[in-house]
């Protein structure tokens, strides 16, 4: 189908939930974390890694239930990741594999009014319920699938959710594997003096995504550090913070952070979290936290533009370790944590990872569920610009967009593609956002951006025409006409038309290929007719001798009969064959074995388990 372009969004960071109803409750399924409870469970160290896990209760604050079908990819994911914040810098030091739900139950511990469904067999969460998991079942490692196979903006993931046997050979990954792995040096109270710690769940459901309720799906609660024996305990601390991400709490300590939210066009949503420090002697900290939330396309760049007589130093990078074999189930090989190499120009900064390849989908790029930080020291001061993040995987479009503090210079008006316009922007982010600079000094007020011309666009599949931007046709797959032409008349070529068959009723009808699709229907070819017709076919009885042309195949079956497909004739067909089943036929039969493999599945794990955590 054909669709107009998005643009790209840029808001404050208070816009962080969706619209509810007056009654707090939105609609559809709404799945969120209500609480990190209980003892954080440290499950030992190996190579000065120590892994943990959390105990987490999802509530489900929608108007619809949640599905939660282990035996399928209809269930949740939970997913746990920690953060530090020390000397005036946010960083995530550990985050665990996916945690993947498998029995509903239904508690109120969000005072949401549970409705417990009716039957009540665990394969969902009730409206106003609640699901609570300790930390000794959110650890077990076979429920625990690689990150990199979710996409966490559809809630999409193969089934079943990993084929990595557990537990692999080698003493570290028995210990900490698939954890929440953390690097006991990020954790020691003499190397952190004064830092804070900061626990986050987030959980991930195609439901709810589907009804548009994702961007409320994490929420924080403090940590401390304590030692006993030697080993780092994570003690949790003070109340859980909803619906909100721990990037957050950046801010809540120093109000001199900036905070934007940056939403892709038609996909997920990225924070970005900035605070610049006066060093003296006119140098000054320029320091970023870069947040994906939920974006499937992840980031694989960030560019900030700084004058080409500003003297740059301390160039800076932080991530967080993928472990565990955590990889891309489309392409083989495990997520490389090659830190992002920077480069200078006369226009600005660029940090960048290794391009998307097809073949090789393991760079790493800002993946859901994770921060990643620059920063370096300039000597010029700040003031409000343009910051460019570019997206990892394909698609439209390539980049987004962010305000924040960077090093003062003189910019001017964008105009974006959609005609909309982008002040303080310098010629460098505007190229890399696909616009049009209007100079240096220009603004936005009166508007500068006059709308593209629009034209016919083709869509050669199905001969219609809609009138829209050179830009937009490129971008639905579309034929542009040129601008200014008009879809009054349709001027589009007209794809062939033929004979399609509906199979089950012998009934035929002349269309476009494109729409003769489904399992019952078969094209018999451009220029072909209904006349005689074709979708009839030779039918030999149970005799095995008699053969009876042009009937149906369901007239056939009513004779108990081998129907021998569209078009055949008796002339062509040998009644003591028997033919081959169809594909469908053999489809039916599949289909049936599996269903009763997954009603045998379904009885084994029917009953609930005998005490929740």
């Amino acid at each position: 189908m054909l669709r107009g372009s998005v643009s790209i969004i840029a808001m404050p960071i208070a816009i962080l939930g969706l619209a509810t109803s007056s009654f707090g409750q939105t609609v559809g399924p709404d799945i969120i974390d209500g609480e990190l409870w209980g003892t954080v469970y440290n499950w030992g160290e190996s190579e000065e890694i120590t892994g943990y896990s959390v105990g987490g209760i999802a509530c489900n604050m929608g108007s619809s239930e949640v599905s939660w079908f282990a035996t399928s990819n209809q269930h949740p994911v939970q997913a746990t990741q920690l953060y530090r914040l020390k000397a005036g810098r946010f960083e995530q030091i550990g985050l665990a594999w996916g945690w993947h739900e498998y029995f509903a139950l239904a508690f109120d511990d969000c005072s949401l009014g549970c409705i417990t469904p009716d039957p009540y067999t665990g394969l969902t969460l009730g409206v106003g319920c609640s699901n609570p998991e300790g930390a000794s079942t959110t650890g077990k490692q076979a429920k625990l699938g690689p990150r990199g196979h979710v996409n966490a903006f559809t809630g999409y993931f193969p089934y079943p959710f990993t084929l990595v046997p557990y537990p692999p050979p080698g003493t570290v990954e028995v210990h900490i594997g698939r954890r929440l792995q953390v690097h006991n040096t990020d954790l020691d109270p003499i190397a952190n003096p004064g830092a804070s710690y900061f626990l986050e769940i987030q959980y991930i459901a195609a439901d709810d995504a589907s009804a548009g309720n994702g961007n409320n799906n994490v929420s924080y609660r403090p940590v401390t550090v304590s030692t006993l024996s030697g080993a780092y305990n994570l003690v949790l601390t003070g109340t859980t913070v909803r619906q909100t991400p721990a990037i957050h709490a950046w801010k809540t300590a120093d109000s001199s952070v900036q905070e934007t939210v940056i939403q892709v066009p038609g996909e997920g949503r990225f924070i970005l979290a900035a605070k610049t420090t006066a060093l003296g002697g006119g140098v000054w900290h320029y320091e970023y936290a870069l947040y994906n939330m939920n974006s499937d396309r992840s980031g694989r760049s960030l560019f900030v533009p700084i004058p080409a007589s500003t003297t740059v130093s301390s160039i800076g990078f932080h991530d967080v370790d993928y472990h565990s074999g955590d990889s891309d189930p489309h392409a083989p090989g495990t997520i490389r944590g090659i830190d992002w190499p920077t480069t200078r120009t006369s226009d600005g900064l660029t940090w960048e990872t290794d391009a998307w390849d097809p073949l090789d989908r393991q760079a790493n790029a800002l993946r859901w569920g994770t921060v990643y930080n620059f920063r370096f020291d300039a000597n010029q001061s700040p003031a409000t610009g343009v910051l460019v993040l570019g997206l990892y995987k394909p698609g439209t479009p390539a980049s987004v967009w962010a305000t924040a503090p960077v090093p003062a210079q003189s910019g001017g008006a964008c105009c974006l593609q959609d005609a909309s316009c982008l002040p303080n922007t310098t010629a460098a982010a505007c190229a890399l956002l696909g616009g049009t600079w209007q100079g240096t000094g220009s603004v936005c007020s009166p508007n500068p951006c006059v709308p593209p011309p629009t034209g016919a666009c083709c869509d050669l599949t199905w001969g219609t025409c809609a009138e829209l931007t050179q830009q937009a046709c490129a971008n639905a797959g579309g034929t542009y006409q040129g601008d200014w032409t008009t879809c009054n008349p349709n001027n589009c070529p007209q794809p062939a038309t033929g004979a399609c068959c509906n199979i089950g009723l012998g009934t035929c009808t002349i269309t476009i290929q494109a729409a003769c699709v489904g399992p019952t229907s078969a094209y018999q070819g451009d220029g072909t007719s209904c006349e005689p017709n074709p979708c009839v076919g030779a039918c030999c009885l149970p005799d095995l001798t008699t053969c009876m042309a042009h009937l149906t195949a369901s007239a056939c079956a009513g004779l108990n009969g081998a129907w021998h497909g569209v078009g055949s004739l008796c002339a062509d067909v040998d009644c003591t064959d028997p033919p081959i089943p169809t594909v469908s036929e053999w489809g039916n039969a599949a289909l049936g074995l599996l269903l009763l493999l997954a009603a045998s599945l379904l009885f084994r794990r029917w009953a609930p388990p005998t005490a929740a955590e």
